[in-house]
Formats: C-alpha cells, structure tokens, sequence
C-alpha cells in the first residue's frame, strides 16, 4: 500500500510528511446517497501530517511515496473494527449465561451490564495493542522512495530543486 506526500521536516531517522485525503467520491454512481461521501464534503480535502521512517535520505520539500504492508493494515483495521465488538458480544454471552447461573431477576440488565464491561474491557485490549505496535517497526509507515514532480509548464526551476535533483542522483 502506497502514497505520494511532501517532506516538511525530518527528525533523525524519521521524517514529519504531509498527504492530502483523497476519496473516489467524484467516480461513485452513489455520490448523493452516501454517508462517506457526505462525511468527505464535511472534512474536505485537508493536509494530513504523520512521522515515518526515512530509510531514503529525503529531505525538506522532496516529493516521496510512502509505503506500509498490507499485512499490518489488516491487522491493525481488525483490532480497531472487529476487537472491541467480539469482547461486547462476549460479555452479553457471559451475561446472559452469569444470569442463567445465578438467577438474577432482569436477564437482559445482566446481559446489558457484562455487554458493556465485554465493550469496555476490548476497548482497553485494544489501548494495549496500539501501543505495542507503536513500537513495532513493521506497522510504521516508511519511506520506500522519491516521486516524480508532477509535470508543470509555467513554472520556473529553482537553481535548489537542480541542486537537490543532481544529489539524487549521485
């Protein structure tokens, strides 16, 4: 999985880039009846910055692409989707059954109740593994090289971006 963003600073080893959000809202038959297309028109096509690692060298203002593993993407999308959710229905299970076994007055307050501790307790999995993988260099984005400067026919060259094109090369 790539993307194309701009360097605005770099930190050591790492590098602040920025990404503009892009949706493929304008390629949908289903533009108008749609909440994704909606929420996009809401947040606009704003800047994104985020720290990666520069395995490249890149420096300010270079144009560069980004990758990250699929693997990682996957697995972080179903912690964050599907984790939470498992432990909620767990806990109403375990609410349910607690409730069978102790014979409370309300079954469906208990299966509410362990409901929301099943979603809190996942919600809390779920803390403990973004921090985990925080660390963990495979599910860090980086830097896998230099993009292509869009083609432009009125702009003027900088005596810098040839500077900075030559060290490239060497």
């Amino acid at each position: 999985m790539t993307e194309t963003a701009r360097v605005v600073s770099t930190e050591g080893e790492h590098a602040w880039v920025e990404t503009q959000r892009k949706t493929t809202c304008g390629s949908c038959a289903v533009q108008k009846g749609c909440g994704t297309g909606v929420l996009a028109k809401v947040l606009g096509n704003r800047a994104s910055r985020i720290r990666v690692i520069n395995t490249i060298g890149a420096r300010n203002g270079d144009l560069v692409t980004l990758g990250l593993e699929d693997g990682a993407l996957v697995r972080s999308s179903f912690a964050v989707y599907a984790m939470p959710l498992i432990f909620l229905l767990l806990g109403g299970v375990a609410g349910g059954l607690l409730n069978d076994t102790l014979s409370w007055q309300s079954k469906e307050g208990a299966t509410a109740v362990c409901g929301v501790l099943g979603l809190l307790a996942g919600l809390a999995w779920m803390r403990r593994y973004s921090q985990a993988v925080a660390q963990d260099a495979r599910h860090q984005p980086r830097l896998i090289g230099f993009a292509d400067e869009p083609e432009a026919t009125s702009h003027k060259i900088a005596v810098g971006d040839i500077a900075r094109d030559y060290r490239r090369k060497i």
